[in-house]
């Protein structure tokens, strides 16, 4: 077995994904949130307007679940 950076490659993995979080959370939310708040939507428009939030916050678990998996599928 070669194991030969697989440190490096963790780390990278980890400081990846603590950066996208960082993004998708920091930023994303807080202009979602706002761009939403000028808006007025009706009906369905208005449902999914009031819970994009949990949406993203869904998509950032996600991501976060993926790239764990894919993270242990490559361990030898």
């Amino acid at each position: 077995m070669n194991r030969k950076g697989q440190v490096a490659g963790i780390i990278a993995l980890v400081v990846g994904l603590v950066v996208a979080v960082i993004l998708l959370v920091g930023v994303l939310i807080p202009v979602t949130t706002t761009v939403v708040a000028n808006q007025s939507f009706t009906g369905v428009n208005a449902t999914i307007a009031n819970n994009l939030t949990t949406f993203i916050l869904i998509g950032v678990l996600v991501l976060i679940a993926g790239v764990a998996i894919f993270g242990m599928s490559r361990r030898e």
